[in-house]
């Protein structure tokens, strides 16, 4: 699908946004007045992960945290920068930056739907991404040249406690649910798998010659602990740590008795290096905890490892919200 030919064939370079002015917001062309042509919410969604949506090639005008950006569709990437994801995210990046001086570390870019709330929210922040999916790190590539984001490093490569070369397990190009971790999920879940490139966090670090470390953002399905032990050094400049960790769903589930031993290795490192650890509600609420309890709400996948020192800054800048029932 490209633009109708009455755009093509405008001299003037087509604009394509949000039309909220229609009730259902949608995507709408403009090429000049008087002709807009408008493409509602509805299909949009209909687009979002079906074959059609891989033939699309536009580029989208959406504001978010107030700043205008522009939203590259490509071959099926990038709906998912379409819509609000975790809007808590927003502020609580802008509050850990302000905290905080240095560098901003994204651990599984994805379509770089945390890189647009780092650069809405705090643009002169610098960001170092991680992305070791070549379809991911081309479409992030093309989304900070859009916006002419400047401040910003790309790695294609996945972070891991040691160099080496992996099968990423995937459903679609773009997955986000994409895994390294063999026994994560079943085999059956992934549609096909390709092998990447990982690297040591510490290392890759160094070698870019990055700044301090404030903030880093950890969201690789399963792989949290070897990327945490490969950042063993990066934690001496005590960053915040955003990091999602996947439920349990039941502790005689299979899935537990895999993630289990995985989830409290993590946790106990963490503690070894004086960290507090809380949960991230949607609502923006923080719940302190000491630790993380089997349970199945894909709600409460969200958590902050902040450094034991700034318990108080914490529990000041977030209103907290105490742990009960399936939120322990």
């Amino acid at each position: 699908i490209d633009a109708p030919r009455a755009v093509k064939e405008s001299k003037a370079r087509p604009r394509i946004g949000i039309d909220h002015r229609k009730s259902g917001a949608g995507l709408a062309y403009h090429a000049g007045a008087p002709m807009t042509f408008t493409m509602p919410a509805v299909l949009v969604g209909r687009l979002r992960g079906g074959r059609l949506g891989r033939l699309v090639r536009l580029t989208v005008r959406r504001t978010i945290n107030g700043r205008t950006v522009l939203v590259p569709l490509v071959g099926g990437l990038g709906f998912d920068n379409l819509s609000p994801f975790e809007p808590w995210l927003d502020e609580t990046i802008g509050r850990l930056l302000s905290r905080k001086a240095g560098a901003f570390v994204d651990v599984g870019v994805n379509v770089g739907q945390t890189l647009l709330k780092v650069k809405t929210r705090v643009p002169g922040a610098a960001y170092i991404g991680f992305e070791p999916n070549p379809a991911c790190f081309a479409y992030a590539q093309r989304l900070i040249h859009a916006n002419r984001f400047t401040d910003c490093t790309l790695v294609p490569a996945g972070l891991y406690h040691s160099p080496g070369i992996l099968p990423l397990h995937l459903r679609t190009a773009g997955d986000p649910g994409g895994s390294i971790i063999e026994g994560f999920r079943r085999h059956s879940h992934y549609h096909h798998s390709q092998h990447v490139v990982v690297l040591p966090g510490d290392l890759m670090l160094q070698n870019l010659g990055a700044p301090p470390v404030a903030l880093i953002k950890i969201d690789v399905e399963g792989a949290e602990l070897e990327v945490v032990e490969g950042l063993h050094d990066t934690l001496d400049s005590r960053p915040f740590v955003l990091c999602e960790i996947l439920p349990l769903f039941g502790e005689t589930n299979p899935k537990a008795l895999f993630r289990q031993p995985r989830q409290a290795r993590l946790l106990a490192l963490m503690r070894g290096r004086d960290y507090a650890l809380y949960r991230m509600l949607g609502d923006g609420r923080v719940v302190p905890l000491e630790d993380i309890a089997a349970h199945g709400d894909m709600s409460l996948t969200n958590y902050l490892f902040a450094p034991r020192e700034e318990c108080s800054f914490i529990e000041a800048a977030f209103s907290i919200a105490r742990a009960s029932g399936a939120q322990v």
